[in-house]
């Protein structure tokens, strides 16, 4: 599929005009203002102050809920043009009901953020288009439709601190994409959930219409990928692959399209997060997410989430758009808390005889015994315990036994507490042990299980394999 902007656009963001004067230009639901200007005491409608930014402008759009008829179109020959909403009020929500983006950012280096896009039509429907060397971030983006898509992520675009949902029949919540040769698109801190028969959390193409032989590679990382055909796909193209390659992310299901292929780059888990309440569209971490401070820091991650709060507030940053945040007038625990918890190596072989803990790692392949490592707020005794996961089928929204019945439902993981427990004393900071992979007196058979670390007000949860399981398995 060749999408919406055009390639006769996408040439012309290549060309860079000459060097003017930068403006700021406001926008208001009701504005009438004149499109030359757009002041900010007589605001121009969206459409037009994003159709008359030059190179260097600033489109400050004020709050409130804009419905749109058509695109809010950016000249491709403008640059360095900066869409966003006004920082001092609640985010502005744009809606529109027809093909296309709601916002096309076209020119090259383009920033939108801060804003919230709407936008349903029976097909083709798109939140954001962003393109060359642009940027979009803390922005929610929302398509409904056959084919709609939440992001229209091109080239070498970056999107980070977003939350990105679309629904219907062959939805896709972020697609990535490139119509030239050379180009990485970049996802950091993105919560990309699709759904609708065959709908793409997260989707890559190659897409040139030349005879341009080349790849297109997507790198995704401290994200979260859902969809019910497959939470990323990575897409062959006439004239070469699309690939992803994905790290520090939550995800489950994958498909590739030789050549394209999905690399798991390392820190990846599939547990399925846990949201406030995301019937109601809160997507923010509910208290025991796997997603937790199990992301990592990285040069491209934003100063901000979602929300406005601090990028990385405990040990590490939190996988998905939001950052954990204590809730405000919670009073201070007695004990520590669990900032972080991590099992190193992940796969590993259970001790035949002896406690659950302590002792050196017996070395053979894959080891026997690992290293347990976990950050304490204050000294605090930690409970510890082991779940064990069983590949099951997601059924409404629970996950049930695999049936005949249920066997092309989207999978899911079926969580089975093990008998047994063990706590252990931990100092303020750091503290680390060796497992042993045993616990309530027996030693763990082969299988994907989850230790659990639970002191003051926290749990945490940390992922980890029995026994000469690749590590693919844990996504089939």
């Amino acid at each position: 599929m060749r999408w919406l902007a055009g390639l006769s656009v996408l040439l012309a963001a290549f060309v860079l005009p000459a060097g003017a004067e930068a403006a700021q230009r406001y926008a208001a639901p009701s504005g009438t203002g004149p499109e030359a200007e757009c002041p900010q005491a007589n605001p121009c409608s969206l459409n037009k102050a994003i159709a008359a930014a030059k190179s260097n402008d600033e489109v400050i759009v004020t709050s409130g809920t804009y419905t749109l008829s058509g695109q809010a179109i950016m000249s491709s020959e403008a640059s360095d043009v900066d869409i966003h909403g006004d920082f001092d009020g609640p985010m502005p929500t744009i809606k529109g009901s027809f093909i296309g983006a709601v916002i096309a950012a076209y020119g090259p280096r383009a920033h939108v953020r801060y804003l919230e896009t709407v936008n349903e039509a029976p097909e083709y429907a798109a939140g954001i288009n962003c393109t060359t060397e642009g940027v979009v971030e803390r922005v929610v983006a929302r398509a409904g439709g056959k084919n709609a898509s939440a992001l229209l992520q091109q080239n070498n675009c970056s999107a980070r601190d977003s939350l990105l949902l679309a629904s219907g029949q062959g939805a896709i919540a972020l697609r990535g994409s490139s119509f030239f040769p050379g180009h990485t698109g970049v996802a950091r801190n993105v919560t990309a959930i699709a759904s609708g028969a065959e709908s793409i959390g997260v989707f890559a193409r190659y897409e040139t219409a030349f005879a341009l032989p080349s790849s297109y590679r997507l790198d995704l990382k401290n994200s979260i990928a859902a969809g019910d055909g497959a939470d990323i796909l990575a897409s062959k193209g006439a004239e070469g692959p699309g690939n992803v390659v994905v790290a520090y992310s939550n995800y489950d299901s994958v498909k590739q399209e030789a050549p394209a292929t999905v690399t798991d780059a390392g820190g990846n888990q599939a547990t399925p997060p846990l949201f406030v309440n995301p019937g109601a569209g809160d997507y923010r971490e509910a208290a025991g997410s796997p997603t937790i401070d199990a992301g990592v820091a990285d040069p491209q991650i934003g100063e901000l989430d979602l929300a406005g709060n601090a990028r990385t507030l405990g040990a590490a940053p939190d996988i998905g758009a939001f950052e954990t945040v204590q809730p405000a007038g919670t009073p201070p625990s007695a004990e520590g808390d669990v900032l972080s918890l991590k099992v190193s190596p992940e796969l590993f072989g259970a001790k035949p005889s002896g406690p659950p803990t302590g002792g050196p790692i017996l070395k053979s392949k894959p080891p026997k015994g690992t290293n347990v490592s976990y950050v304490l707020s204050a000294a605090a005794s930690v409970d510890f315990a082991v779940v064990k996961l069983v590949r099951g089928r997601r059924v409404g929204s629970a996950c049930k036994p695999k049936t005949r019945a249920n066997a092309a439902h989207r999978r899911c993981d079926m969580e089975r507490a093990m008998k047994g427990s063990f706590a252990l004393d931990g100092a303020a900071g750091a503290n680390a042990f060796v497992f042993n992979g045993r616990i309530g007196g027996s030693a763990l058979k082969r299988g994907r299980y989850l230790l659990v670390a639970a002191a003051g007000r926290t749990t945490r949860r940390a992922p980890f394999t029995i026994g000469g399981l690749r590590r693919k398995s844990r996504r089939g």
